[in-house]
């Protein structure tokens, strides 16, 4: 909701434009660290930086995908929006200040972004099981409502006789 007193507006709040925004806005930012990583890991761990330019490349790949989306749905006017203005929006370290991260701290920042990943992506794999599971039900009693309704058609047509 919208607060009059901090005036930031709840991302459930935001249209579908702004969170498209946003989302492009994100992944700018993280062409921008892992740009960073990669020039400055480039001479000493050069198979880091390699793994970053990767990452680097799939970020822009999937940033390219929803500008192209943004385009075509909204127009070719993109209305950036202020994620200080957004509630409860992800806040990062300050640009200048990751930049100065060694690599162990990049390291050690990986880990902890592919173990939030693997979590999540665990707890989607749950939530896609119980609907497979719900959706196989919902089939198993429709079969079983029209073996239902074959007899009663059988014995209604035993009545009539």
């Amino acid at each position: 909701m919208f607060n009059l007193f901090n005036k930031k507006k709840s991302i459930v709040d935001l249209k579908d434009y702004e969170i498209l925004s946003l989302a492009i806005c994100a992944l700018e930012e993280d062409l921008k660290y892992y740009d960073n990583y990669v020039s400055n890991f480039i001479i000493d761990y050069p198979v880091t930086s390699k793994i970053f330019k990767k990452m680097s490349n799939t970020k822009n790949e999937f940033r390219l995908k929803l500008i192209n989306l943004y385009k075509k749905k909204f127009s070719h006017i993109m209305n950036i929006s202020d994620t200080n203005q957004i509630s409860n929006f992800y806040k990062r370290k300050p640009f200048w200040l990751v930049k100065l991260n060694s690599i162990e701290e990049v390291r050690s920042e990986i880990k902890k972004i592919k173990a939030k990943n693997l979590a999540e992506q665990d707890k989607l794999d749950t939530v896609a099981k119980t609907l497979f599971e719900a959706k196989l039900k919902a089939k198993e009693l429709e079969y079983k409502n029209k073996v239902l309704s074959n007899r009663i058609s059988i014995l209604e047509e035993d009545l009539d006789l």
